[in-house]
């Protein structure tokens, strides 16, 4: 991440540079629907309420997939609202 003066900050991930304004707010992210923020303490809950991550644990997949997708909706339905 890279401070900017204004309390804003640059967040570079794979080919995107993002520019998230102190509350982690970004006219970028608000107008692309397919993309979403995601805590990652919520996936790491996921995980280590299951003993670990284990790519052959299909239901640690589906929970992180359930979680996304939830988000992802309610994404879609706070866009649709404005």
């Amino acid at each position: 991440m890279t401070p900017l003066g204004d309390e804003s900050f640059l967040a570079v991930g794979g080919r995107f540079v993002i520019r998230f304004d102190r509350d982690l707010h970004s006219p970028f992210v608000a107008a692309h629907p397919r993309l979403f923020l995601v805590d990652t303490a919520k996936i790491t809950a996921i995980i280590d309420r299951v003993g670990g991550f284990d790519p052959e644990l299909h239901h640690v997949n589906d929970a992180i997939l359930s979680l996304l997708l939830a988000l992802q909706k309610k994404k879609m339905k706070k866009a649709k609202e404005r």
